[in-house]
C-alpha cells in the first residue's frame, strides 16, 4: 500500500496479503511517478493507495475533483495496471489540519 502524505509518498508493505511480484513492479512504478511528479502527490496527500492482482484502489480524500481525475490518469496509465477504482476517494476540499497547506 502506498501512502501519500504532505506532499510525500511512504509506502508501507499490506497487512493481509503478501504482494505479488507483478504488483511489486506496479507499485515501484506508481512510486516512481509520484516522486517524479510533484503535483501528483500535492492536493492527494491523504490518499491511500492499494494494489492487488494488478487492479489498484484509491481511498482516502484529495482536495478537488481535478485532483481525482488526474490521479486516477496518471495511475491508469501506468504498465501493468488493470483496473482503477477510485470511489472511495472523496473530496475534502478543507485545508484545516493538513501540513502546510492554506498556508500563506
Amino acid at each position: 500500500m502506498l501512502s501519500i502524505v504532505a506532499g510525500m509518498v511512504l509506502f508501507t508493505a499490506p497487512l493481509a496479503r503478501a504482494m505479488t511480484d507483478s504488483d511489486k513492479s506496479i507499485n515501484d512504478k506508481i512510486f516512481q511517478m509520484l516522486m517524479t511528479d510533484k503535483s501528483l502527490a500535492k492536493g492527494s496527500h491523504k490518499a491511500q493507495i492499494a494494489i492487488h492482482n494488478g487492479e489498484v484502489t484509491l481511498t482516502g480524500d484529495v482536495t478537488t475533483e481535478a485532483k481525482k481525475e488526474q490521479l486516477h490518469k496518471a495511475i491508469a496509465g501506468v504498465p501493468g495496471v488493470q483496473r482503477v477504482n477510485d470511489s472511495d476517494l472523496v473530496l475534502d476540499p478543507s485545508p484545516a489540519g493538513r501540513f502546510g497547506e492554506g498556508l500563506p
